[in-house]
């Protein structure tokens, strides 16, 4: 391996790409790739709060009320008091919002799709074990 060559930069281009690909893809949606993120969180854990969201994404407070404010809007999520606590509010998909899932889940499907297109059964298990050992190697890393 040549001192010009880097990993590093070649996946920062695939990050790139992919910010242009999302973007393009979930416009048509109204949403964004912060939207998503919620989005598929939120469609795993009904009745997350703010707090929760916040902690997970490790976003502020203010990003994550946009991003909520705007899907909220948009008539993809519904907020609804907690019951435990009056200050803090559930969140939750709408139907809208469901109904949009199996669209959202192919745009995804179809960006794995488009990185692996020509590659046999072989090199794209290869490709996802070697992506899983990088991974792996640097797990040690707090994203703090």
């Amino acid at each position: 391996m040549s001192k010009s060559e880097s990993i590093g930069k070649l996946i920062s281009i695939l990050h790139r790409k992919s910010h242009i690909y999302f973007q393009k893809e979930l416009e048509p949606l109204g949403m964004g790739r912060g939207h998503v993120k919620i989005f598929s969180y939120l469609a795993h854990k009904p009745g997350a709060t703010q707090q929760e969201l916040t902690s997970y994404f490790k976003l502020d407070k203010g990003t994550i009320s946009y991003l909520i404010k705007k899907m909220s809007e948009g008539g993809y999520v519904r907020r609804e008091p907690d019951p435990e606590d009056r200050r803090s509010y559930k969140l939750f998909l709408t139907e809208k919002a469901e109904k949009k899932e199996k669209e959202i889940r192919k745009i995804f499907n179809g960006w794995t799709e488009l990185l692996l297109e020509n590659f046999s059964k072989d090199e794209q298990k290869q490709a996802f074990q070697i992506m899983e050992r990088m991974i792996k190697n640097v797990s040690f890393l707090n994203e703090n």
